[in-house]
Order: structure tokens, then C-alpha cells, then sequence
């Protein structure tokens, strides 16, 4: 971020390997009337990756979830907006808007749960997200039961067992999604007559 008497960092994070992420607002040739967020590598400084955004956006608050990524929210011209980018290359993932006009901070809660808080028209809002998790199938196979489902690429997810649709839910992997967010995983915790699954998001 080039210093001059207009940009101002607003967040600052680190993320679970140890890099920082900062998010906040710039106003120069390069980004104009826009915000910025910048991810630093925490064993030398240098830059891994930036995300500009010029359509008159102002950032809010920044938070990281499990998996590194970055959520940031804020407003703009076309209204109160929630992003998130990718921990390895800050990529959208997704983004969400509602017509407000000062979004100014969040909090990640579980299963992908997404608070905002700001105003609205004047009055005070609190907006919740909640992530699409993915549907699983469900197979029986000779050795256990297989499991499978498309997370996004990088994403973590936690495989969950119970034997009653109410639980209580067991942990059975962790997995990450690979480059083509395709998962598998086959449980061979021995036969059941029932067991229901679930993904979760750390």
C-alpha cells in the first residue's frame, strides 16, 4: 500500500500458517477511491498475494478462517458487500451483498456461520451467512461405507458420524479439497444398522 494521507489499514491478521493479512483503504493512480487487502509472508515480508477493489469500496473488518482464508467485509457503492479469497492465491470464492451502507465488522462462527454487523438505512444490522456445505454420497462398499462429495479447492472439512440424526457426532477425518475439490473417504468403523453423516467447516 503506497503511503500517502488517504490509505489507512483498518484489520490486521494472521492466519494459521503465520502470515498476515491486512485489509484497508487506499486512494491512489492505482487503486482509486477503492479499498485493498494485501496477504505478507510472516518469514520474510514479501508479498504473497493483493486484492483490489476500486468501485468505491471501503473496508470494514477482516477475519481468517480455518483454512487461512481471508473474509472481509465492508461497503461500496453498490451496497454493504462480504468476500472471502483464497488463502494460497487470494482469489474470490464468494461474495455477498445486502443494501447496506456500513458494514464495519464480523465474526466467523462454526459451520461456515458469517456474522456482519453494521448499519442500514440508518439503523443498526446484523447479517448472518451460512456456507453451502456440500451434499455427500453415500455408498455401501466391501470394506466399509465410502463417502463423497466437491469441496472448494484448499477448503478444510470435518467428516462427521452419529448414530442417531440428532447425534452426538463423532469426527472421523479432516480432509482437505484438492485442486479438483473432489473428496473421498471410506469409513471402516465396522458395521452399523444406522449411521448418518455430515460435513462440517472447522
Amino acid at each position: 500500500m503506497v503511503s500517502n494521507s488517504v490509505d489507512r489499514a483498518v484489520k490486521v491478521v494472521r492466519d494459521p500458517a503465520g502470515d498476515v493479512i491486512v485489509t484497508g483503504n487506499t486512494d491512489d493512480s492505482m487503486n482509486p477511491n477503492g479499498s485493498l487487502t494485501i496477504k505478507y509472508s510472516g518469514a520474510n515480508g514479501s508479498v504473497i498475494w493483493q486484492n483490489r477493489r476500486s468501485d468505491g469500496a471501503v473496508a470494514g473488518s477482516l477475519a481468517v478462517d480455518g483454512s487461512g482464508n481471508a473474509v472481509v467485509t465492508g461497503y461500496s457503492s453498490s451496497g454493504s458487500y462480504t468476500a472471502k479469497y483464497a488463502s494460497a492465491d487470494g482469489g474470490l470464492l464468494w461474495e455477498k451483498r445486502y443494501p447496506g451502507d456500513g458494514a464495519s465488522s464480523l465474526a466467523l462462527g462454526p459451520n461456515g456461520m458469517v456474522a456482519v454487523a453494521g448499519t442500514s438505512s440508518g439503523e443498526y444490522a446484523t447479517v448472518i451467512y451460512r456456507e453451502t456445505l456440500p451434499p455427500v454420497s453415500v455408498a455401501l462398499v466391501p470394506n466399509g461405507v465410502r463417502l463423497r462429495f466437491t469441496g472448494v479447492p484448499g477448503e478444510s472439512y470435518v467428516i462427521e458420524r452419529s448414530l442417531n440424526v440428532t447425534g452426538p457426532w463423532s469426527t472421523l477425518a479432516t480432509p482437505t479439497a484438492p485442486i479438483g475439490g473432489d473428496i473421498e473417504y471410506i469409513d471402516t468403523h465396522g458395521p452399523v444398522d444406522t449411521a448418518y453423516y455430515r460435513t462440517v467447516q472447522p
